[in-house]
């Protein structure tokens, strides 16, 4: 069997044009799918109209005069490079966040590859295999968030950095380290965790760390809180609160609704009305009055049930959505094994192991399949050890069965023979991402883009419209105001506090998360402080737009 190609000198010359062409592939794949309809939605849309507002100069806000906590800022302000170039809002975040950085990923993860496996040639298998993987290529466009591709650019090029750094040493790998583990953190603060990875084997590697080894990791911790300290400045300047994230307070109660599949209980902990009843707690500064430890300490059994749910639910987020596969997790287990343990097997893929631990710290919130997404490139490393395996495997026997020199149609055959595994792999893959489009495509809301434009020609420029969905606002280019989880007289009252002039709602949202405020869906009849202004139509459901009497 044959074992990994040597590296030869000229190689690298070859092997970066082949990384850029299969770079230039992932790119035009994942222009293709982001050129299938779709509509921006969720998370993805609220970036957007943070964008909107920083470019109006209104600060960085999703919603009407209230600063935004949620949201990190690096794929808001990617998409205001989208919204600057005049791209329309299903381009305006995924041109820079899935196209430009769904493809640059490739690059540190060839670099990682590369050093995990020490040969060029399995590298740029598992880079080709990321190119066309429908979790990197497709599926991002349809999570709702936009943060994975370059979450996981970040996220890997911090990993590469902390490896050349334990390895070779150097200012340069240290800087790199912590700016990459920064840059990550302001696109999901979570990763503030791969810094302590990349630390931790950067201490194991050397066992014994000489002074500059940590100067050096000393400069990473630098960087890293250089590079997040604008975003910290901006929490504190807004809540009064030293903290490293505005995904607190009520993040447990939402994780708890998640656990437990109830969209009703979600929205409740989202969009009730804090103490003062002047904010939803989404964006009330009061939602950080609760804390983790507070909230184990309510009812420890409670966490314990997530805890343990979440565990289990795990093996099932990881295959689901292609994520991962039967067979792709059959051939990484290939890879992983076929070969025996050495040293330097341990050092190199015990690495590997190490960058998917801070995934546990999920376990205590919850788990979903885009936040697993980690794991396809570094499974797609064994993958590709697993494909060199079965090829060295039809090399050899090639040369048992028919011995005696090679003829050229035999090498031809030989040729196709030892290439049908990749061909095999991608093409499943491919079918893979279509399938993903085909399926999400079926269930995607375009009516909301429909409602949004039917929104614009009914009402003026710029006024103010409360609604649940704030998608709807991106698509009719109107400031939204949040309708909140309350009776009527509250939900008035915060209409007024929160200019808005016209009232949207949907009849399915009401009849689910707005029970009480039934009496809506009744034009004839609308609450005092309404007056109805027309009705539209999205297939079996219907949207109703008031305006609020007296509004200016």
């Amino acid at each position: 069997m044959r074992s990994a190609e040597p590296d030869r000198r000229g190689r690298p010359t070859a092997a970066a044009w082949a990384l850029a062409a299969i770079v230039a592939v992932a790119a035009l794949l994942r222009l293709a799918f982001a050129a299938l309809p779709r509509i921006v939605r969720m998370d993805e849309s609220a970036y957007q109209l943070i964008a909107r507002s920083l470019l109006a100069g209104q600060g960085y806000s999703e919603l009407l005069g209230t600063r935004d906590l949620q949201l990190p800022p690096v794929v808001a302000y990617l998409s205001v490079a989208g919204r600057l170039l005049g791209l329309s809002p299903q381009w305006a975040t995924a041109a820079f966040a899935h196209v430009l950085f769904g493809s640059l990923l490739l690059l540190p993860l060839y670099g990682l590859a590369r050093r995990a496996t020490g040969s060029r040639r399995t590298a740029l298998i598992a880079t080709l295999l990321a190119a066309v993987h429908p979790a990197l290529a497709v599926s991002p466009l349809y999570w709702g968030t936009m943060t994975e591709p370059p979450y996981l650019f970040f996220v890997l090029a911090g990993l590469y950095a902390a490896w050349r750094l334990a390895a070779d040493g150097g200012w340069r790998w240290a800087a790199a380290l912590g700016a990459a583990c920064g840059l990550a953190y302001l696109t999901r603060p979570e990763a503030m965790l791969y810094l302590a990875v990349g630390l931790l084997f950067v201490l194991l590697y050397r066992w014994r760390p000489r002074r500059s080894d940590w100067a050096q990791m000393g400069l990473a911790v630098l960087l890293f809180l250089l590079t997040i300290s604008p975003y910290i400045i901006y929490l504190h300047r807004v809540t009064g609160r030293w903290m490293f994230s505005g995904k607190q307070g009520i993040s447990m109660d939402i994780a708890w609704a998640f656990v437990n599949d109830d969209q009703v209980a979600h929205d409740q902990v989202v969009s009730s009305l804090d103490a003062t009843g002047q904010e939803i707690m989404w964006l009330s500064t009061e939602q950080y009055d609760r804390t983790l430890i507070g909230w184990i300490r309510e009812d420890p059994q409670r966490f314990v049930r997530q805890v343990t749910t979440n565990m289990r639910d795990t093996l099932k987020a990881l295959f689901h959505e292609d994520l991962l596969t039967p067979w792709l997790a059959v051939l990484a287990i290939i890879g992983a094994t076929a070969r025996p343990l050495t040293r330097l097997r341990l050092r190199r893929e015990g690495f590997l192991l190490l960058a998917l631990a801070p995934l546990a710290s999920l376990w205590a919130f919850f788990v979903l399949s885009r936040f697993l997404a980690i794991v396809t490139p570094i499974v797609l490393i064994w993958v590709a050890l697993g494909i060199e395996h079965l090829v060295g495997w039809l090399e050899e026997t090639g040369r048992l069965l028919w011995p005696g020199p090679a003829r050229r149609p035999r090498r031809a055959v030989e040729r196709f023979v030892y290439l049908l595994p990749i061909v095999v792999v991608i093409a499943g893959l491919l079918v893979g991402g279509m399938r993903v489009a085909r399926r999400a495509l079926a269930v995607m809301p375009f009516g909301r883009a429909t409602v949004g434009q039917w929104l614009a020609s009914l009402t003026p420029a710029g006024a103010a419209v409360m609604m649940r969905n704030s998608e709807i606002a991106l698509y009719a280019d109107l400031p939204a105001v949040a309708l909140p989880d309350a009776d009527w007289p509250q939900v008035l009252h915060y209409a007024g506090t929160h200019r808005a002039r016209y009232l949207l709602v949907e009849d399915t949202d009401i009849r689910r998360f707005r029970t009480q405020l039934l009496g809506l869906l009744d034009p004839a009849h609308p609450p005092p402080g309404l007056s109805f202004v027309a009705e539209q139509a999205i297939g079996s459901r219907k949207a109703l737009l008031y305006a609020f009497s007296g509004a200016q």
